[in-house]
């Protein structure tokens, strides 16, 4: 955490941080953005200088450079020591369970520190922070005299360092904010040196610090006013506990909570927990009518405590009580208790939030105080009732509380990446959240930070097939894959890993198919990065098993799989070379080729068959594993094939157009046969069909074709047809090439406003298109004329 005490308005949020998190303002949002791109990026890069920087950077956009390094994982000590106090100024900062040395907190301290968080941070030469503290605090050190708020929490395991530390902690004078929770070495004789030597003590979290079992010590600082003990076991009795709780009439914020399944101990060696909410009810009840224990709280959490021997109406009446009694209480959580599940809305009055697992406002407020780190059983009891109500009402979420729901689970799969549960928990709530036409009610920032968590939580958990499906489930969404501003590259990476380490068949089918529909979003050069072997002969095996399905079964779940496969492959492959080989080297051609003769009666699939089988064939050293008499036969078999009128093809995409216009089928099977005819190898190969018969062929297909006012698939560039354009040679090929580049320019000028052109003419294509007008070459007068549409279109 890194707070000192909330201000009496602003404590509904952070009242329990052990880590800082700024507020999430749009403003603020824009700045941290805008720092994590443009410095946060080049100050953790490779080389060892901060960009250039006019003076020194404000202390919001300094702060929020350290936090957003933080949540991204990258914040060491080399990263550290480059934020000198020349170019930053830093008042808040957040090192939980970083790494970090004396050089690079000796760097933090040279700043105006006002919040410092150490908790949990590793430190591999000194071990501990009392030792770390007293290696990096100079004379010099502009925190000697800022510092107000200082977190050590899971960070001294040994009795000598609490000691040792107290010594340490009188260097700044100004600190009243001390936060060491996790601490198994402090005893009371440990927090009463504290309390010793921090006059000016207002904040203290003992949280889990199991071997404090006395906190009589706290009459000492009245002036208390956040007391954060969170399942601490004490062995005082009752009426100690109170009276001691009864002088620190200045309290603003008390955590209480406990977890209700440490009650009952099967261990002798485990003292049994006070039930700290029946020690607050009997000391309320002794009092009269109107008096309370504290005044002026705020926030109260009792989560987790088990409200032994009360029945659910007396308890109702505990908390009817308090909310009445406390006239200044915001905030009252009694998540997990006996009155989880009793609505109290009538008894909340005057702005009092409640946490509990009853309605939606009391589950996205519990939420809201339970994601962060220290509080994971409460993360996932709440993230349990959220999920209930997504399952089976989520119509009645409003706008704001389903982006503020998606808000909050992705700071839950952020903070708790460790704890599988929390995970699958959340996991399961974007799914309802996401599902079919409900993603598009969500903000795009929401979306892309859900995503992120998503694939953190699938590379995280490779083997745990429910969380994987869940994941899965939630991305495979149209709407998402095509509209929402996520990091694609990414999601088609970690899909390809998921689809070979978990080998699932519904997860391999979902990952296959994300995979397939943002493959083609890439360039040539990010496709390439996706170029790994384990991938394509795993789809390449899928290929061979969902078309060994088919031969005995029909199977519907087959064949769409089978459709996905070969989609991925066709998309891995454009303008591709290593994978195109690859392919061919697992023995993809064959397979391929047996599909196209096997699922002669779906023109999809076949349609994608030659699509990759194009993309192989676009690839000149390749080109001798096509040229085999059958493969040319079959392929010639296929350029008059058309659709017949009335066919209905269930998996035919594009079902609007008309069946009988389609010419999916002849245009990728004449594509291939250019490649193959202009080819080098063709003349080195025996017993090959004709050539001049196969131009022939073309010829009489590709003018038969009628001219189509929609795009038959999507091409990164113009390089495939331009070295066909200039074969006049091959009449076949080369009327097939400049078809296909007026269909691409006018089909998909429609549909991709006018890119196409644009590429066309900086990819060379306007000038070989004039070149063939004014040559007097043997080109052919459908040639010609095809090129004047298209110059005259552009």
């Amino acid at each position: 955490m890194g707070n000192s005490c909330p201000t009496p308005s602003g404590s509904r949020q952070d009242w329990r941080t052990h880590g800082y998190v700024p507020s999430t303002s749009r403003t603020e949002c824009l700045i941290r953005d805008g720092a994590r791109d443009r410095e946060g990026g080049g100050i953790d890069s490779g080389n060892s200088r901060v960009p250039p920087i006019d003076g020194r950077l404000p202390e919001c956009v300094s702060n929020l450079i350290v936090q957003s390094m933080k949540d991204k994982g990258r914040l060491n000590p080399l990263v550290i020591s480059r934020l000198d106090h020349d170019r930053f100024r830093i008042t808040e900062a957040d090192v939980s369970e970083c790494s970090i040395d004396t050089v690079s907190l000796s760097v933090l301290l040279s700043h105006p520190l006002r919040k410092l968080s150490l908790y949990r941070s590793k430190d591999e030469d000194h071990g501990d922070a009392r030792k770390l503290l007293a290696f990096a605090l100079s004379e010099t050190s502009q925190a000697r005299h800022t510092l107000k708020s200082l977190n050590i929490g899971g960070s001294m395991s040994t009795v000598v360092a609490v000691t040792e530390i107290m010594e340490t902690l009188k260097a700044f004078p100004l600190l009243e904010s001390l936060l060491v929770p996790e601490n198994n070495s402090l005893y009371h004789y440990s927090l009463n040196g504290f309390i010793s030597a921090l006059p000016n003590l207002r904040h203290l979290d003992v949280s889990k610090c199991e071997q404090l079992t006395d906190i009589s010590c706290l009459r000492r600082v009245p002036q208390l006013e956040v007391l954060l003990m969170h399942g601490i076991r004490l062995d005082m009795d009752g009426e100690a506990i109170v009276d001691t709780l009864k002088r620190l009439t200045r309290l603003r914020v008390v955590d209480l909570s406990d977890r209700r399944s440490d009650y009952h101990s099967d261990s002798t060696d485990e003292r049994p927990r006070v039930d700290m909410a029946l020690v607050v009810w009997t000391a309320l009840r002794s009092m009269e009518e109107g008096q309370v224990l504290w005044p002026q709280l705020r926030s109260l959490d009792l989560a987790g405590n088990s409200l032994i021997g009360l029945s659910t109406e007396e308890s109702t009446t505990m908390v009817a009580t308090l909310i009445g009694r406390h006239v200044h209480l915001e905030n009252l959580s009694v998540l997990d208790t006996p009155v989880d599940r009793v609505d109290f809305s009538r008894y909340l009055e005057g702005g009092v939030r409640l946490a509990n697992a009853s309605t939606r406002e009391t589950c996205l407020h519990a939420l809201s105080l339970y994601w962060r780190p220290e509080r994971e059983a409460f993360t996932a009891h709440a993230l349990q009732a959220v999920y209930y109500l997504l399952q089976s009402n989520y119509e009645g979420f409003s706008c704001w509380e389903r982006n503020e729901c998606a808000r909050l689970l992705e700071l839950s799969m952020r903070f708790h990446k460790k704890e599988v549960a929390i995970q699958m928990a959340a996991t399961a709530c974007l799914y309802h959240l996401c599902k079919l036409k409900r993603i598009r009610k969500l903000e795009a920032r929401h979306i892309r930070a859900c995503i992120d968590r998503c694939l953190d939580a699938a590379q995280a958990y490779p083997t745990t097939t429910q969380l994987q499906k869940n994941v899965w489930l939630t991305i495979c969404n149209d709407h998402l894959l095509q509209s929402c501003p996520i990091d694609f590259h990414r999601t088609c990476s970690v899909a390809l890993e998921s689809m070979i380490i978990n080998r699932d068949s519904s997860v391999a089918r979902m990952t296959i198919a994300i995979v397939s529909i943002v493959a083609p979003k890439f360039t040539a050069s990010e496709s390439l990065l996706l170029n790994d072997p384990r991938y394509i002969g795993f789809l390449v095996d899928t290929m061979k098993q969902h078309l060994n399905e088919l031969a005995t079964t029909r199977d519907n779940a087959s064949h769409f799989a089978l459709k996905f496969t070969l989609s991925a492959l066709w998309n891995l492959t454009d303008e591709c070379a290593m994978t195109c080989r690859q392919i061919v080297e697992q023995g993809g051609v064959e397979i391929a080729f047996r599909a196209l003769e096997e699922c002669a009666e779906n023109q999809n699939i076949r349609t994608k068959v030659l699509g990759l089988l194009n993309n192989i064939a676009e690839v000149e050293d390749l080109q001798c594993n096509l040229l085999k008499t059958e493969y040319i036969r079959a392929l010639e078999s296929l350029l008059l094939t058309k659709c017949e009128s009335g066919s209905t093809d269930e998996s035919q995409e594009g079902g609007d157009r008309p069946s009988s216009s389609r010419i999916d089928v002849p245009y990728f099977a004449a594509g291939i046969l250019a490649n193959l005819v202009t080819s080098s190898s063709w003349k080195m190969m025996s017993g090959l069909p004709c050539k001049i018969e196969i131009n022939r062929a073309m010829v009489e297909a590709v003018t038969s074709w009628p001219r189509l006012t929609y795009a038959m698939v999507a091409y990164r560039s113009f390089c495939p047809f331009l070295n066909l354009l200039s074969r006049s040679d091959c009449p076949g090929a080369q009327l097939w090439a400049v078809w296909a580049v007026e269909h691409v320019c006018i089909g998909g000028a429609i549909e991709a406003d006018g890119d196409y052109l644009r590429r066309l003419r900086s990819d060379g294509g306007i000038s070989q298109l004039k070149d063939i007008m004014s040559s007097s070459s043997t080109s052919s007068n459908h040639v010609k004329l095809i090129a004047s549409r298209i110059l005259q279109f552009a």
